[in-house]
């Protein structure tokens, strides 16, 4: 997620507004992505609503 790359850690639903989420063809489109990132170890999670970029990511 490039999002949390230039931005840093962020709530999830600002991830979401940041990527457009309001206009994809489903909500559950925006969940898939976020957990295929997570699952890529491109970004993990921080709690309940929180997510940051990976160190491969970020660097």
């Amino acid at each position: 997620m490039l999002i949390l790359r230039r931005y840093g850690v962020m709530p999830v639903q600002r991830v979401a507004t940041l990527a457009g989420a309001d206009y994809w063809h489903a909500d559950s489109d925006f969940g898939r992505a976020l957990a295929r990132a997570v699952t890529l170890k491109r970004i993990r999670p921080l709690g309940i609503d929180l997510y940051e970029p990976t160190e491969d990511v970020a660097g």
